[in-house]
């Protein structure tokens, strides 16, 4: 538990901040919600019951294998889209008795109900593929914004960090695939840059709160944006490619930095790793050597940036 959190929860104890409010800060930041005292009423989902959920889906999950190794090949198509959309009603049923009183009870929801965004999917696509002999790009639009109907009304009910996950993939695979669909000769790179100006927003609205929880939010938009950027890198386009995915890192770093995220300097020293590579392999071409000394500058100066900010910090707080 940060100290933030000890603190709010102290003020909550001492009747500073309503239920309201302790409530809209957890979900801001992404906080479970405290566990009932021993004295308090117990309601909600136990862990015991978490567990044998996830169980339960695992089942489920390995049964849909089962049935599409096994058993789908030898169905109609009306009868694969039949049994795909049989799996995700189950899941949607299952999440929404679900009660989120408790933090396992969220937990098993989130998962319940990504469970159901993938079906969706699922049985989209082979509502697509099978029924109306549809092209791989209208398969993989109808898809995507199918999971997309569907995941963004579960995130707005239950504002799960995989609901925010899931929610972002399938914005992601709705315009890629509205691109293949538009024009099936768009060049990789393009797609690359809808994938990191998609990945960007994602990270500037979870900051602004408004794609909550706040956290992992941007810590997923962070990727996308660097998975973006690395998509762009492909020539003709690579040296621009690799300049935002500089671009990208450094920002990701600092706002990390200042915001004292430690998710987000996880995925920007990542970032660092990936293209500190690439940009000193076009440096300095086939040289191991100069690639190696130029990597060990790069390490070396985050390891002094990283000191002299502990440092600041330090005196900072005295």
């Amino acid at each position: 538990m940060s100290d933030l959190e000890r603190k709010v929860r102290e003020w909550g104890a001492a009747g500073l901040l309503s239920e309201d409010q302790l409530a809209s800060i957890r979900t801001h930041e992404g906080w479970d919600a405290p566990e009932p005292s021993d004295g308090g009423e117990v309601t909600g989902v136990s862990a015991g019951v978490e567990a044998v959920g996830y169980l339960g889906g695992a089942m489920a999950v390995a049964a849909a294998f089962f049935f599409m190794s096994g058993i789908i090949p030898d169905l109609t198509e009306a009868g694969q889209v039949g049994l795909a959309g049989l799996l995700t009603v189950v899941f949607i049923a299952a999440g929404a008795f679900v009660r989120k009183s408790s933090a396992p009870g969220r937990r098993l929801k989130s998962v319940l109900w990504a469970a159901s965004a993938v079906g969706t999917a699922t049985t989209a696509g082979l509502l697509a593929a099978g029924l109306f002999d549809a092209e791989a790009a209208a398969v993989a639009l109808s898809a995507s914004v199918s999971a997309l109907a569907v995941a963004g009304i579960t995130w707005m009910l239950n504002k799960s960090a995989l609901g925010n996950v899931i929610l972002l993939f399938a914005i992601i695979g709705s315009a890629t695939s509205l691109m293949a669909v538009l024009n099936d000769n768009t060049h990789s790179s393009f797609y690359g840059l809808a994938v990191w100006a998609i990945g960007v927003a994602w990270t500037i609205l979870s900051w602004a709160g408004y794609t909550p929880p706040t956290r992992p939010g941007m810590v997923v938009g962070s990727a996308a944006a660097l998975v973006g950027a690395q998509m762009t890198a492909t020539e003709p386009f690579r040296p621009h490619g690799l300049t935002l995915g500089v671009i990208t890192v450094t920002l990701i770093l600092v706002s990390g930095a200042r915001l004292g995220r430690i998710g987000l300097l996880i995925t920007g020293a990542i970032g660092v790793v990936v293209f500190s590579v690439q940009v000193a392999q076009e440096i300095f071409g086939g040289s191991e050597l100069a690639v190696a000394v130029a990597l060990v500058v790069v390490a070396a100066l985050l390891v002094i940036g990283a000191v002299a900010a502990s440092r600041r910090r330090k005196v900072e707080v005295l």
